[in-house]
């Protein structure tokens, strides 16, 4: 999941309007803009879409094995 994931999903045009149509904010998007969208908070807006949006799998750590 990237922010321009963000952008579609909540129609917006580009960060700042993001911000205003989202829970999230502004400091916070161009963050994960620049760096990706930690796990949690991918795995969070998955919950918040009903599965509209998909967290990438691919970044979460294997389990530790006991």
């Amino acid at each position: 999941m990237t922010t321009d994931d963000l952008i579609k999903f909540f129609s917006a045009k580009n960060i700042p309007d993001l911000a205003k149509k989202s829970e999230f904010k502004l400091p916070t998007l161009y963050f994960w803009q620049n760096n990706g969208i930690p796990i949690r908070e991918q795995a969070f807006i998955q919950l918040r879409t009903k599965g509209k949006l998909q967290a990438d799998k691919t970044k979460i750590p294997p389990l530790k094995e006991l």
